[in-house]
């Protein structure tokens, strides 16, 4: 493979999809058949796919949590999203059924432990430092359910309009 650069080029381009109909209704019907989620089984996809491009079988990206999970803060304005990693190792000769099944303990995993602020692993990890960032993933994966993950106010209309902030800290984001 190539050499990474030594910094970001803060380049970026953005291309929306929506998943369509059948597709949509194909992946909620194997997640409710693999006792797995929506999220999980796209997930699962999106690891194999990079698995695939890359030609590595460590995948580890960034996913935001709702950190939302205390009766105590239910009701408080503000932002509580915390970020975790979902590593999976991709076995080239398993089956898709198999890193789905991964990726579901992965995901459990991570959100029992989801309260851990970011900033605290990584601190007690110690990545490695230097012109390229953040070393713990570099791919943000996020799953957003149309209406459900978008604030109800009358005669408004939210978009989601990912941050630059985002789209420039990480080499690939899907949303």
């Amino acid at each position: 493979g190539r050499a990474r650069p030594g910094g970001p080029s803060l380049q970026s381009a953005t291309l929306a999809r929506k998943l369509p109909r059948p597709l949509s209704q194909g992946v909620h019907e194997l997640a409710r058949r693999e006792r797995a989620t929506p999220f999980m089984v796209l997930l699962a996809a999106f690891k194999l796919l990079l698995a695939r491009w890359s030609g590595r079988d460590d995948i580890a990206l960034g996913v935001p949590v709702a950190g939302r999970d205390h009766p105590q803060i239910e009701n408080l304005v503000g932002c509580f999203v915390n970020t975790v990693v979902m590593r999976t190792r991709v076995n080239p000769e398993g089956t898709y059924r198999e890193l789905l099944e991964d990726v579901r303990e992965t995901t459990l995993g991570a959100l029992a432990h989801s309260d851990q602020p970011f900033q605290t692993l990584a601190r007690h990890l110690h990545p490695l430092r230097g012109g390229a960032g953040n070393t713990l993933f570099r791919i943000f994966f996020n799953y957003l359910t149309p209406g459900r993950d978008q604030p109800a106010v009358p005669g408004l209309h939210f978009d989601l309009i990912p941050s630059e902030d985002i789209r420039h800290k990480f080499d690939l984001t899907l949303y």
